[in-house]
């Protein structure tokens, strides 16, 4: 099988046969440059990994769109199908980076695995037995990993995307904006010093049909690892918008071993509203939004969480029951079931529940919205005293079955 050409220099290539990306096929090829590449059904066996260091006369930019292409990885060991990785250098070279109508596929660390980019737009795309292997830490743990490092900005669209097979043993995706090294949201695994930045992510059409061993289908931040006590918070912070398609299970990590689980049915859709305070020790505040359709939500729910059942939504208690030190909003007591710790506040949607100065509640609340369906918006309020342990905050979509 001939070797993948030389791309430096090229803004276009399409390809005509089947590649390797190496001779000794065993690293990825490299881009450095902006590239449209058309893969015109044919097969790469292997990767492609994007240098995101600023050399001297390089902008901080670059476009990469890969189209029509499949990323096979089936002949390398510790593979990576599409990959950056700069963790101690700034300032970063951000990648702005299309993939579409792609099938990545084989690859035993992880089929995608992004540190530095400023935008991420994946349409129609298959990701199938990709976090194949038994380093279940850090190659083996996440098919699709954006890992984020030192940008700002970023924006992040996946649609119409389609993840099955083993996908890893935590979870199919994963998203999070990694702080400063030596602060407490981390593990010190870095150099970085300035914290990553999430401007929104949207996902709506993917499907998920993963093997037993994957645990969930999306985490969004970072996870607490049973031998971290570290604020994992800020790595979540960030606008979500998330469509159910199919029946899919959201949960969200409040401690060592607690979680938020909430079965969305099909079309149902979530959203979250962020805020974040960055320095050393880098917090962040969410408000998640079941916006229509219903779910079943058990669990527990952080003081650093609010969750609001907006009015064309409807919710009930599961089985495992539900905790919450954080905040729950009803409207018309379109939550069925008991909550232990008693916080749920309920409106009519025409009054505002307001919060207690004195209490520590999470910043946000619904209140009645301006527009003419009257659903439930949420809006932000000043925070009424420091939060005294922020506990760590991600968000992973699984659907079970």
């Amino acid at each position: 099988m001939d070797v993948l050409p030389d791309l430096s220099n090229l803004s276009t290539f399409t390809f005509t046969q089947d590649y390797r990306p190496t001779s000794g096929n065993t690293s990825n090829r490299t881009i450095n440059d902006s590239i449209e590449i058309d893969g015109a059904e044919k097969t790469l066996y292997g990767g492609f990994s994007f240098d995101t260091q600023v050399n001297d006369g390089e902008s901080e930019t670059f476009d990469v769109v890969i189209k029509n292409l499949t990323l096979d990885g089936h002949f390398l060991t510790n593979g990576y199908g599409i990959s950056t990785s700069n963790e101690d250098n700034m300032p970063v070279r951000a990648v702005n980076l299309t993939l579409e109508n792609c099938i990545i596929k084989n690859f035993t660390s992880k089929g995608l695995y992004m540190t530095s980019f400023q935008s991420l737009i994946v349409k129609n795309c298959t990701f199938v037995d990709n976090a194949t292997g038994d380093d279940t830490n850090i190659k083996g743990d996440y098919a699709f990993d954006v890992n984020l490092i030192g940008v700002k900005n970023v924006t992040i669209e996946i649609t119409g995307c389609t993840f099955s097979g083993d996908c890893g043993e935590k979870s199919a995706v994963k998203i999070t904006q990694r702080g400063v090294s030596g602060s407490s949201d981390d593990k010190n695994d870095f150099t970085i010093t300035e914290p990553a930045c999430i401007e929104y992510v949207k996902m709506s059409g993917n499907t998920f049909s993963t093997a037993d061993r994957t645990d969930a289908d999306i985490t969004l931040g970072s996870r607490i690892a049973n031998n971290t006590t570290g604020n994992k918070s800020y790595t979540s912070a960030f606008d979500v918008s998330i469509v159910a398609d199919g029946t899919t299970r959201v949960t969200k990590s409040s401690a060592v071993g607690e979680y938020m689980n909430i079965v969305l049915t099909d079309g149902s859709n979530l959203t979250s509203t962020s805020e974040i305070v960055t320095g050393m020790e880098q917090t962040g505040k969410s408000a998640f939004v079941l916006e229509s359709g219903s779910a079943v939500i058990s669990g527990y729910i952080p003081s650093t969480i609010s969750l609001s059942i907006a009015q064309d939504a409807s919710a009930s208690v599961g089985a495992e029951g539900l905790k919450s030190d954080g905040m729950i909003y009803t409207v018309n007591n379109n939550l069925s079931g008991s909550v232990e710790g008693n916080q749920v506040v309920n409106t009519d949607i025409s009054v505002n529940p307001g919060y207690d100065d004195d209490e520590d509640l999470p910043p946000y609340i619904p209140s009645q919205s301006s527009n003419d369906d009257d659903t439930v918006t949420i809006v932000a309020c000043a925070a009424a005293a420091a939060v005294a342990a922020i506990l760590a905050v991600f968000l992973v979509i699984d659907r079970k079955g």
